[in-house]
């Protein structure tokens, strides 16, 4: 299993290229086919193994099935004495620095040895080898029974490595076969052939094809996206028209960031005055709106500011291997040029694009355009005053169907710009209607700009009619290209009929060459949606020189700005004692790091080697005495940084000294984005700035700060927010009605939003949402606050109805604790017709229902969905909304105890609940017929699989949840006792983060009332182990649930699994107690002179005079004096007897007999028996209690203990206890 893991880490994947031979080759392209070469055909064997004698050679592969033969190969066979250290190198070539080498070999592989790629200068030293790949064997063929072929299926595969020279001179590539192990045995590899081509660099020959999904040999993608990070990869796409998967360069998802990306071709060197024609073969899928795909020309692989656009590309919707579409242009300059392939979009989008064939040659037909060349340049200062018509400044239509644009107009009866109160017109370049939606720049010549300089663009310009449309100067790097503006400023303009002068600051990003434009839109849906009536009068930029600071407006109260794109309306004030390192745009790896491992986009401060002491300026703000403003942020830190965030209020955007702390930002953990919410008031009505201030007073950290800005807001504070009362029910039948609720556009453009109407397509009152042509819509309709209660279920109604042709989706969503667009959760999602309906039914479906998880604040939402804008067709109108909370069920009837259950089988999980508590509830307990595999150390299954209940990790939140059991009746003073068998799994139990506890509660929906602890179950991983065993009381009598809580912060590493159940009431334990003596105890002989019968009654009480069971175990000692003669088993009341013959007969013998009961022993009862043996008469019983004296026959008196007389005879004297005597002479 190791060496299998080994294997699987860093392989490459290759693709056979070129014809293979059997003839050694010293050029390019090489090709040897070992198969055929019957030898190793130019390459040699080099053995570096520990113990040299098996290498490389020429030997027989694996069995072609088709063939009925085997392959011949370059193998390198098993060596059960040494680890591999072998080299196949091949016959010497000559490299060129700067050229890729494309090398590809045919192989399969056996057992565990690596196979690589190398490249050196010596045919027989290795040491000084480059390597290319250390291993590539795993993506060879499997050995596979012994075949070549199998079933018309080659098990043989081709790989390929590239290799880059960085020097000319003599070069070797090599297979290099190697190991971990001490000795290779069972390891082969069999290479049937091997491929080398050469690409030298500089510019290609035309002509020039390839096919993408083939081949992206020299080709390169630029991102200018806004948020780079997501561009051009070699894929697959799937064409739903003919079912197939086809190879290509395709567009990777980006569902967030627009797209501005280009895939660059090598270089070519074109002519001047000559044509050339691009072939192309692009695909798109369903939707033909989201992505532009333009053809584009430039001179770099790297800098996308030098292409020109060629021509838009229209892309197949019908995936045809055969058809292209061709375009051909020329170049104004003879060159070094790339093509490229550009994609734009206007949102984010999961549409997608495929880059399939390019082909590039020269032809004798007419350029559809003439490209390329330097691009002109206006020397600045540059003016000009728009009084006639010229054909210096060009247009852009970037409408969807592009018709009216800019023009000339100096006539007052068409529309020209007449100064309030005057009947004739001031002439001007403008835009007045647009049949289509108005998009229209009007762009200036080329101006060469410089980065770090600072240009005054002047503007003049007016409105008319009271136009919606809104009028901006826009800075760009092509005058045929919309998608390269940058918004430099919206012109405010607040009268018609008025011609307002204005002046901005303009700075670059880069040298290069930039046009500055007019551009003109209306987003409005509305009246007047076709209006511009917008006139440009003059234009001037030049170079800033110094002097007065131009007079920026301020913003007004609501202002809100994201800082995941880059802002000029915010400076940056570097304070510190040292000027040095400042806040700065941030983006991908430099953004801000989240817990979750993805970069948000932001401003940030990081490291100031000038020691912290920086403000982030806002843009100034107009503030007044006696209000009270909200200002919320997102902010984060990171490295635990010791320097200090403060939000803080000023005057001046350049002096520090002017700010004063509004408050500190808390931040107490690494990686979190923290929203914030502060109060702000000022004493005098004007225009302040507010900004985020890092300081720090470390010794250890001194230059540390590592702060970072997400979001800005500053509003006037609204008053205090009124919690609505449960059962609640509006209808939407008034605007006073409609004014309880609120509005949240997260529309790409926002401006169209939810509102009232008194008369909808159905001639009713409702809140509606309708035609939203600014962009793809997200709006959503919010209800007052309520305050729902964990564990309770709450009932949902509403009345709506769609318009006939709607297209917009209609979402219900709640939002826990705050009305913010990424908070809200999805009850249902509705669809685009009103009412509802069931699939399975078709009934309409106007319920729905909330279990509540967590007690707090919630409002409730109708969300309004549209990938595109909202068009007339589109129309949602809600009537009516109601909740309530749904009445209780029937009460549960506890269960009784004892209880038990195994989970082995779905049936012993009736009656048990789950009860998620995670902050995002997701999965969480549930009965799995998988269940549970054990693992050892080395990850080597153990056993069966056991079904059960199971927990599977939780990713992106913590685990907190509850397998809560049906109701018990418990009560105070008794004592109870849980037994349960549970595993985790390996991953949690190495994290060891995880905590498995069982809990008691009294509410299976509310986890806070789970406060008793039961046990904390060990993290194990053994299945067959014994069972966690807890002993609980309760303080008052009542019902109770039983409840197993998995918690950990991390919720990827949480595992839990429940094989049984048993809850039971603890029962006394009854201490034992001896038995009454054995009764009737008698001692007798049998008759035959040699055996003794005891009998007697086994006991039917215990000495407390308690009944013993009728089935009670007794066992019976008897012994002869303290010697053990037997243990006889007995039961209460029964006849008891043992009869043994005694080593010596005749004599006195002393018995006792005690009862073992529960391994207490009972009081002996004893018994004597007396054996006097005659000569003549022969054995003579002395009752017990009898007076015995033996004398000799002279009348010596010498005891009464038979056993100790010497032989003889003797007179024996018995005296019973009635009295009566009897005189024996006995013989011994």
């Amino acid at each position: 299993m190791r060496k299998t893991l080994q294997r699987t880490f860093g392989l490459l994947f290759f693709a056979l290229v070129g014809v293979m031979t059997g003839t050694a080759q010293n050029s390019f392209p090489y090709s040897v086919d070992f198969t055929t070469a019957g030898d190793l055909a130019g390459w040699t064997a080099v053995d570096d193994s520990p113990t040299k004698g098996v290498t490389w050679e020429y030997g027989t592969g694996t069995y072609s099935q088709a063939d009925k033969a085997s392959k011949m190969c370059a193998i390198m066979s098993e060596d059960a004495s040494s680890k591999h250290v072998d080299y196949l190198v091949s016959p010497e070539f000559t490299a060129t620095a700067g050229a890729t080498y494309y090398i590809s070999i045919k192989a399969q592989y056996k057992g565990y040895a690596m196979c690589g790629v190398q490249a050196g200068k010596s045919a027989t030293d290795m040491s000084a080898n480059a390597v290319i790949s250390d291993d590539v064997s795993s993506s060879f063929g499997t050995y596979y029974n012994g075949w070549f072929d199998y079933n018309g299926v080659e098990r043989a595969q081709t790989v390929k490595v590239t290799y880059t020279a960085t020097e000319d001179g003599p070069l070797y590539f090599s297979l290099y076969a190697h190991s971990n192990s001490s000795t290779d045995d069972g390891s082969f590899f069999f290479v049937y052939g091997i491929d080398i081509e050469e690409d030298k660099p500089g510019p290609k020959a035309l002509p020039y094809s390839v096919d993408l999904g083939d081949n992206q040999r020299g080709w390169a993608a630029i991102d200018a996206s806004d948020v780079p990070g997501v561009t051009w990869a070699a894929n697959e796409f799937y064409d739903y028209t003919s079912g197939k998967y086809t190879p290509a360069v395709v567009n990777k998802y980006d569902w967030e960031n627009t797209w501005n990306d280009y895939y660059v071709s090598p270089t070519f060197t074109l002519e001047a005055g000559k044509s050339y024609k691009v072939k192309t073969r692009t695909w798109k899928n369903n939707d033909p709106s989201a992505f532009t795909l333009s053809l584009m020309l430039g001179t770099s692989q790297t800098d996308a500011s030098t292409f020109q656009k060629i021509t838009d590309l229209s892309m197949q919707a019908t995936y045809d291997a055969t058809a292209t579409e061709d375009h051909v242009f020329a170049v104004k300059k003879s060159g070094d040029y790339n093509l490229a392939f550009l994609a734009t979009t206007t949102t984010g989008t999961n549409e997608q694009v495929a880059l399939c064939y390019f082909d590039i040659a020269e032809t004798d037909e007419t350029p559809e355009v003439t490209l390329g060349g330097a691009v002109e340049t206006t020397a600045l200062p540059y003016n000009i005053t728009f009084d006639a018509v010229n054909d210096v400044w060009t247009t852009i239509d970037a409408s969807a169907d592009p018709t009216t644009t800019w023009g000339f107009n100096d006539s007052w009866v068409n529309d020209g710009f007449c100064p309030t109160g005057q009947y004739s017109a001031i002439p001007s370049y403008c835009i007045l209607q647009d049949k289509n939606v108005v998009n229209d720049y009007y762009v200036s010549p080329a101006f060469k700009l410089e980065a770090g300089k600072t240009y005054t663009v002047k503007t003049s310009t007016g409105k008319m009619y009271d136009t919606p449309a809104v009028l901006s100067v826009e800075f760009g790097t092509s005058n045929t290209d919309a998608s390269s503006f940058t918004k430099l400023t919206n012109i405010a303009m607040e009268n018609s009929g008025e011609q307002y002068e204005n002046s901005y600051d303009l700075t670059v990003p880069a040298d290069g060459v930039y046009y500055l434009a007019y551009h003109a839109v209306n987003t409005t849906t509305e009246n007047f949606a076709k209006y511009a009536y917008l006139y440009a009068m003059s234009f001037g930029i030049e170079e800033k020189t110094g002097g007065d600071e131009p007079v920026v407006e301020a913003v007004e109260v609501p202002y809100e700005i994201s800082f995941a794109s880059e802002t000029n309306a915010w400076t940056a004030l570097d304070a510190s004692e040292t000027v040095a390192v400042t806040w700065k745009y941030a983006t991908g790896y430099d953004g801000f790091y989240n817990a979750d491992g993805t970069y948000s986009p932001c401003y940030s401060l990081e490291d100031d080697w000038g020691k912290p002491n920086d403000y982030f300026v806002s843009p100034a703000i107009k503030l007044q005495a006696g209000k009270t403003y909200t200002v919320k942020t997102n902010t984060g830190k990171a490295f635990n940084t010791p320097a200090v965030l403060s939000l803080e209020l000023g005057t001046s955007s350049t002096d520090a000294t002017t700010f004063n702390k509004v408050s500190d930002i808390e931040m107490a953990e690494n990686s979190v984005q923290y929203k914030n919410s502060y109060d702000v008031t000022v004493e005098n009505d004007g225009e302040y700035h507010l900004a985020f201030h890092v300081t720090t007073n470390s010794t250890e950290s001194p230059l540390s700060a590592e702060m970072y800005l997400m979001d800005f807001s500053i509003a006037e504070k609204t008053a205090p927010e009124v919690t609505a009362e449960l059962p609640y029910e509006i209808a939407f039948d008034s605007a006073d009605k409609f004014a309880t609720w609120s509005t949240l556009d997260n529309s790409d453009v926002p401006g169209k939003t939810w509102e009232f109407t008194e008369s909808d397509f159905n001639s009713k009152p409702a809140a509606f949402m309708g035609p939203d042509a600014g962009s793809a819509t997200c709006d959503w309709l919010i209800s007052p606050r309520f305050e729902l209660q964990e564990g309770k279920t709450y009932v949902i109604k509403m009345d709506g109805d769609t318009g006939t042709d709607n297209a917009t989706s209609v979402i219900l969503d709640y939002f826990p604790d705050s009305k913010d667009k990424d908070n809200a959760k999805t009850i249902a999602w509705i669809g685009s017709s009103l009412p509802m309906t069931d699939w399975n039914t078709q009934e309409p479906i106007t319920e729905w229902t909330l279990e509540v998880t967590k007690s707090g604040s919630y409002y409730f939402g109708f969300r309004a969905l549209n990938q595109t804008p909202n068009q007339e067709k589109d129309a949602i109108s809600i009537y009516s909304f109601s909740v309530a909370e749904q009445p209780e069920g029937e009460p549960e009837t506890p269960v009784a105890l004892p209880y038990e259950t195994s989970f082995a089988e779905e049936a012993g999980a009736a009656g048990w609940t789950a009860m998620d508590r995670s902050d995002n509830v997701s999965s969480t307990w549930s009965w799995n017929s998988y269940g549970y595999t054990e693992y050892d150390d080395n990850w080597q299954i153990v056993g069966e699989t056991h079904p059960c209940v199971g927990y599977n990790c939780e990713w992106g939140t913590n685990a907190n949840d509850f397998w809560v059991s049906p109701l018990f009746s418990l009560e105070a003073g008794k004592t109870y006792v849980v037994k349960t068998h549970t595993t985790t799994n390996r991953t949690c139990l190495d994290a060891n983060t995880s905590s498995f506890t069982m809990k008691l509660g009294t509410n299976k929906k509310v986890q806070g009332t789970f406060t008793q602890t039961i046990g904390e179950i060990e993290l194990n991983t053994v299945y067959d182990r014994d069972p966690s065993v807890f002993e609980f009381t309760v303080e008052e009598s009542g019902n109770y649930y039983v409840a197993y809580n998995i918690f950990d912060t991390n919720g990827q590493n949480a595992y839990g699994y429940i094989f049984d159940f048993s809850l039971a009431e603890k029962t006394a334990e009854v201490q034992p107690v001896a038995t009454t003596a054995v009764t009737d105890l008698a001692a007798t002989e049998a008759g035959d002179l040699k055996t003794i019968k005891l009998t007697w009654k086994n006991p039917t009480k215990d000495v407390d005079g308690n009944d013993l069971a009728a089935d009670a175990e007794l066992s019976v000692k008897v012994f002869e004096g303290e010697t053990l003669l037997t243990t006889v088993a007995g039961t209460p009341g029964a006849e008891g007897s043992y009869s043994y013959e005694p080593e010596t007969y005749a004599g006195l013998h002393e018995y006792k007999v005690v009862v073992v009961y529960k391994e207490l022993e009972s009081e002996a009862a004893t018994t004597t028996l007396t054996v006097v043996v005659n000569g003549i008469n022969g054995a003579i019983v002395i009752p017990a209690d009898a007076e015995v004296s033996v004398r000799t026959l002279g009348g010596a008196l010498v005891g009464n203990n038979f056993s100790t007389l010497a032989k003889g005879t003797y007179l024996v004297t018995v005296k019973t206890v009635d009295g009566k005597v009897k005189t024996m002479k006995i013989t011994k």
